[in-house]
């Protein structure tokens, strides 16, 4: 993989410029409000977007995200772009968003920080909290619980969803809308759940009825049967 030759004096001048010229209330600051993408390793698909702070210090950078999970990247002395993290993983900066913002491919997930973080945390202006799904499309909506961060519970998150079902019994497509903006389907078949592509799906009916589904390890819902079924 190709990385352009800037020294960390440079990467620190660039992020700097850049700060003063989208926050000119902070030219003289060494942190700014930012938006992180997090794309896992190997994925084309970013598995949460959420607001974060980027902070730097003589090239030491910390990116913090609104989730609580933190990057400390410490520079390697005399090796342009190249970072280890707190526990000793290797990780190197990009330019590939240009002025947008940097890149840094990590052990196990690349981080796009973008300096525009405007629309990130906005409310819902119509109040319609099951949106896009409040359509005659649907035969029913919901907010069901969902995370993108591995194990889903009922006091997390919760996704905007629609469900058309089938006239076999226990049959149907829900339609969920991921805490990213990304929406992920999921296809009731009776006994089995299955997902459009190539997501390695794990799906366990509970005991009260709700089905526990889990895609990649990390991307999780709850759905329960009645959602599926109706009344």
């Amino acid at each position: 993989m190709h990385f352009h030759s800037f020294t960390v004096r440079s990467l620190v001048t660039t992020i700097t410029l850049l700060t003063a010229l989208l926050h000119p209330g902070l030219a003289s600051a060494d942190w700014t409000q930012a938006r992180c993408d997090i794309y896992p390793r190997g994925s084309d698909r970013a598995s949460v977007t959420l607001p974060c702070v980027f902070s730097q210090t003589q090239g030491h950078v910390v990116i913090t995200r609104s989730d609580g999970v933190t990057y400390d990247l410490i520079p390697v002395e005399d090796t342009p772009d190249h970072y280890r993290d707190a526990k000793g993983n290797d990780g190197y900066v990009e330019y590939g968003l240009g002025k947008q913002g940097l890149i840094f491919r990590l052990n196990s997930e690349s981080v796009y920080v973008y300096w525009d973080a405007s629309g990130l945390g906005e409310e819902n202006p119509t109040g319609d909290y099951t949106a896009p799904y409040s359509t005659p499309e649907y035969d029913a909506t919901a907010r069901l619980p969902c995370s993108l961060q591995g194990s889903v519970t009922r006091d997390g998150a919760d996704c905007p969803a629609g469900v058309k079902r089938d006239a076999k019994a226990g049959q149907a497509r829900v339609h969920l809308l991921r805490p990213d903006g990304v929406e992920r389907i999921l296809e009731f078949h009776t006994d089995r759940v299955t997902t459009p592509g190539n997501g390695r799906i794990q799906a366990v009916r509970q005991a009260n009825d709700d089905w526990r589904i889990t895609i990649e390890d990390h991307e999780s819902y709850l759905v329960p049967d009645a959602f599926i079924e109706g009344d």
